[in-house]
């Protein structure tokens, strides 16, 4: 299970960076979190499901690895800003 969502992290972070590249960070952000809480609130209801409990928490994993990746973005714009370096 561990493997999985390692794996789930990795690719969201991925896909989903690609995604922030072309699309912007707010809607895939949006995306992401939007991923995040169904994945929560269908892991509630089927929490006694082996499967469903690794598939869902794949799910969650898999959105946390794309908000890492805009995330780190916009802290770092926010930063850069804040403390006025141009690079």
């Amino acid at each position: 299970m561990l493997v999985a969502n390692l794996l789930a992290e990795w690719l969201g972070a991925i896909i989903f960076g690609r995604l922030a590249d072309i699309y912007g960070r707010r809607p895939v952000f949006t995306l992401v979190l939007a991923i995040e809480v169904l994945a929560l609130v269908l892991l509630y209801f089927t929490y006694e499901n082996p499967l469903a409990f690794l598939i869902l928490t794949s799910a969650m994993t898999f959105g946390i690895g794309g908000e890492f990746g805009a995330a780190y973005a916009t802290l770092a714009e926010l930063t850069r800003e804040l403390i006025g370096v141009k690079l």
